[in-house]
């Protein structure tokens, strides 16, 4: 018995150990990594219920190291902790501009596309700048791009936090409150800031076929559509999902059950497809 409880814990210590060792090298090996371009766009699109029908996509980013694709939960919680997430912020935002760029030159029509940025930038008005800057260097509208506020840490000054969310919108951006139903991100929270898209956590989606879920999911959307604003339902995964969702008035929807993410060379692939047609946010 004493000799089992022993492996126990030396399992968690040792498990414990590599986590720290891996969270190590992979914090001392970023800013390398984002000067290589190791740092890449995966694209999962956003569509009206209706794979034929896409009216963008979110930007996803990944690690690719040593030939294999390192998940952005096993990096992103650390670069909030170090303040390195606010490279990569940037980093997320120009790639995308650099990509409506490109395809806006070869004529393929995208209606927006999403991406994240952390809680940490709502108090940083240098990082409003480098997105007008970025906006300006490469002629995209701004219309095209939904900042993401992911609340995954609490904001702390709520007047920094609006002052930021309008001059996004007054650079003409969306602003989306992401993963509604999980963490910080809650009804409260929506109802505080100014934002124009509101992206339903796939959390909501958890036991989807209790009475007791889909009763919070009807009582949620229609809290949300009490403000003006577009909803996208993420993490469908089946139809019964999509029609529940789409009956309760949800706008966009995406999820496996239509697209997984994809490299941005399969995305432009798809936008060029005949059989796509194209919306509007």
């Amino acid at each position: 018995m004493f000799k089992k409880i022993f492996l126990i814990l030396f399992a968690l210590f040792l498990g414990g150990f590599l986590f720290a060792q891996s969270a190590a090298e992979l914090e001392s090996q970023a800013p390398q990594a984002l000067k290589d371009k190791e740092f890449i766009l995966y694209f999962q699109p956003i569509c009206k219920f209706n794979k034929n029908k896409i009216c963008g996509a979110e930007a996803l980013i990944r690690w690719q190291k040593d030939g294999e694709l390192i998940a952005p939960y096993k990096f992103i919680p650390l670069f909030e902790s170090n303040g390195f997430i606010k490279q990569i912020d940037t980093y997320v935002v120009e790639n995308v501009l650099q990509y409506l760029k490109a395809w806006q030159d070869k004529g393929l029509k995208v209606g927006f596309i999403s991406l994240n940025i952390s809680a940490l930038e709502l108090d940083d008005a240098n990082f409003l700048k480098q997105i007008k800057t970025l906006l300006e260097n490469y002629q995209v509208s701004p219309k095209q791009l939904i900042i993401e506020v992911t609340e995954t840490v609490e904001i702390k000054d709520k007047q920094k936090a609006l002052a930021f969310i309008l001059g996004l919108k007054e650079l003409g951006l969306n602003v989306a409150i992401d993963d509604l139903g999980d963490g910080y991100a809650n009804l409260d929270n929506m109802r505080s800031y100014p934002y124009t898209v509101v992206k339903l956590s796939k959390e909501l989606l958890k036991d989807f076929e209790s009475k007791e879920t889909q009763k919070q999911l009807k009582s949620t959307i229609k809290s949300v559509k009490q403000a003006p604003v577009k909803i996208i339902a993420e993490g469908i995964e089946n139809k019964r999902e999509a029609k529940f969702l789409k009956g309760q008035g949800a706008n966009f929807a995406q999820g496996y059950l239509y697209y997984k993410p994809m490299p941005a060379a399969e995305f432009e692939k798809l936008l060029s497809s005949k059989d796509i047609k194209y919306c509007k946010l």
